[in-house]
């Protein structure tokens, strides 16, 4: 089965809370996988049920990565609830991806402080397997005005990527996804994105997910 990219459901707005809600992908199908990528002041609680991929922080940029295999309860959710309690600004989107192998992600993550050099470049990875669908995930936060996010890309192979969405919450602060699929199972060699409105204040979250089609498997060797 090939996993592929689905839909984006995203918060209407940055909001000042203790938690953050998000509707449910539309077309969420049991067995697909969620993405919530989201970002606010503090780490968020790891909600029940969810597989916690990491959090990241870089002084005023922050972001927590949770995933899913999607339940015949989720299917029948309206939306989903994030919580950090603490009152602060946050913002997220829940990315659903069909055919995916949840226990088979990889990650590469970075992070930049007070830094102004666009584009971003940051370590990639090696794919375990071909034709996995990459997710390029990234929040800024600094003094230069809202955000603009462009240029995604690997050294090696690069894929053709797609903006899915990009969120600000009208001032400083930005976050984005982009997908693409790529074939080989050859090193990326180093990631990068460009943003726009940067200045020496300008901190940044920046990672990416890799998901593979959901009949991968992991050779394993039989002793006798």
């Amino acid at each position: 089965m090939a996993v592929a990219y689905q839909s984006v459901a995203e918060a209407a707005s940055f909001v000042v809370a203790t938690s953050i809600t998000i509707d449910k992908p539309s077309g969420l199908s049991g067995e697909d996988i969620m993405v919530a990528y989201l970002t606010g002041g503090n780490q968020y609680n790891v909600p029940a049920g969810w597989t916690s991929q990491g959090f990241q922080f870089a002084d005023s940029a922050l972001s927590d990565t949770f995933t899913k295999i999607a339940d015949a309860a989720d299917v029948a959710a309206s939306n989903f609830t994030f919580s950090s309690g603490v009152s602060n600004s946050k913002g997220g989107f829940i990315v659903r991806v069909s055919g995916g192998a949840h226990s088979l992600i990889q990650l590469a993550s970075d992070t930049r402080t007070n830094s102004n050099t666009s584009p971003y470049n940051f370590p990639g990875l090696t794919p375990n397997f071909a034709n996995s669908l990459f997710l390029m995930l990234a929040v800024e936060n600094g003094t230069g005005g809202v955000p603009d996010f462009s240029g995604y890309a690997i050294t090696t192979d690069n894929p053709t990527w797609t903006e899915r969405v990009a969120l600000n919450d009208g001032a400083n602060q930005g976050m984005t996804v982009a997908t693409a699929t790529r074939s080989g199972i050859d090193a990326t060699g180093t990631a990068a994105i460009s943003i726009t409105n940067l200045t020496t204040s300008s901190d940044v979250v920046i990672r990416i997910l890799v998901i593979p089609p959901g009949t991968s498997f992991i050779p394993k060797t039989i002793m006798f």
